[in-house]
């Protein structure tokens, strides 16, 4: 198992496909990768002027999406840690603080849980590619994206996809009530259920299950497992 100690306390993190690990504060995103015995930290981004951070995707690498949830604005970043792009989510939902994101490309996915409605927004015209009203049942806590398809994942467990016009494919239930969603590697979906950890297909099909250690925060890159425990992070393989 390996760990790397962290001077800082930061309130969060996640893991890129690459290995990259993105700690926050309140107001600053440091990027780090791990070459050979070294910890190396590749930019720190403030957002000072912008708000305080609420979530942070990194599902691409190369567009990273900082959520200022308390603000309704969402930035998009370089791998090196340069802005391409700012949203005021005021001007595309009725209430940001029910919104659900997903970075696409050169687009950002938006999910209205007020108005139940889906966005498909380009990052740097601002232009609405398209919309379209979801299910009036469906609130979505989690989405993400997988072979050109969306995924947004429901509060009842249910998880349905769209493609990039919006237009509807289809769903599956989850086969346990979930604690929380952890993530996607390899067209396998990683969810917490009670003590454990659950790998599942797109069909809905449990594939493998790992007991949870007792720590609160962890991602998954890979065959690899990651999770932050009193100032340090912890690397084991599934």
């Amino acid at each position: 198992m390996l760990s790397f100690y962290l001077l800082a306390q930061y309130k969060d993190f996640t893991i890129d496909e690459f290995g990259n690990i993105y700690l926050w504060t309140d107001f600053q995103l440091s990027k780090f990768t791990y070459t050979d015995s070294s910890f190396v930290q590749i930019f720190n981004f403030s957002t000072d002027y912008y708000g305080a951070i609420t979530d942070v995707d990194v599902s691409n690498p190369f567009k990273i999406v900082i959520y200022l949830g308390h603000f309704g604005k969402v930035l998009v970043i370089d791998d090196e840690g340069s802005l391409l792009s700012e949203y005021d989510l005021h001007s595309f939902v009725f209430s940001p603080d029910e919104v659900c994101y997903s970075l696409s490309n050169d687009a950002l996915w938006v999910y209205d849980n007020f108005q139940r409605f889906l966005y498909l927004i380009d990052i740097f015209s601002k232009r609405v590619i398209c919309s379209k009203q979801f299910f009036s049942e469906c609130v979505v806590d989690t989405m993400f994206e997988q072979n050109s398809k969306l995924f947004l994942v429901s509060s009842n467990d249910r998880v349905y996809s769209v493609d990039r016009f919006c237009n509807f494919l289809g769903s599956f239930d989850l086969p346990f009530s979930r604690d929380r969603f952890v993530g996607i590697s390899d067209s396998v979906i990683y969810c917490l259920s009670s003590n454990y950890i659950y790998k599942v297909n797109f069909r809905g099909e449990v594939l493998d299950s790992l007991r949870k250690p007792n720590y609160v925060n962890f991602r998954i890159a890979g065959s690899w497992y990651y999770f932050f425990k009193k100032g340090r992070i912890f690397r084991k393989k599934w």
